[in-house]
């Protein structure tokens, strides 16, 4: 959590005025968000135990909706200001994070079951939560791929270290 944290931190600081540097730090500080959260989730007082579970579950939201936004200008650096397709891609993250936290729609609530493994109940809309982290995603990947055959040679080695390591 501290590593990903620092290196978000660093690269969102040290380039502030490059969308792609912002972008990345971002995507590091909300991996290290989901990280925390994961950590309150398993070990955290049970009476804290569903808000935990929404955290992390709007943290993957953003996880998702800032890798994809960082295909969109990643390796040229286009789209440097915050346009409407930037503002549309977040749209979806207000939406999941009032359905996580004020309604039981896609995550119902939580468990404790056998040797106090902890868990999740969830509720009809989940599929909402897979469809928007999956597609940001699949999507995101699709873009980085689609920009490797016209880059340059420096472009390709960043984009293939970007691809080979997100994936993992």
């Amino acid at each position: 959590v501290i590593l990903l944290c620092s290196v978000g931190l660093f690269v969102f600081f040290k380039g502030r005025k490059n969308i792609i540097n912002r972008l990345y730090g971002l995507f590091a500080i909300f991996m290290a968000v989901w990280a925390f959260g994961l950590l309150m989730f398993y070990t955290g007082p049970e009476n804290m135990l569903r808000f935990w579970a929404n955290f992390l579950y709007v943290a993957g939201t953003l996880i998702a909706a800032i890798f994809f936004y960082f295909s969109l200008v990643f390796p040229f650096g286009r789209m440097s200001k915050l346009t409407i397709k930037g503002i549309l891609i977040f749209f979806p993250n207000i939406a999941l994070f009032i359905l996580f936290f004020f309604s039981d729609f896609i995550l119902a609530g939580t468990f404790i079951g056998v040797n106090n493994a902890r868990g999740f109940v969830y509720g009809p809309g989940h599929l909402l939560f897979d469809i928007q982290f999956s597609l940001f995603f699949i999507w995101g990947f699709l873009n980085l791929l689609k920009k490797y055959r016209p880059a340059d040679n420096i472009a390709k080695v960043q984009l293939k270290f970007t691809i080979l390591g997100t994936s993992l």
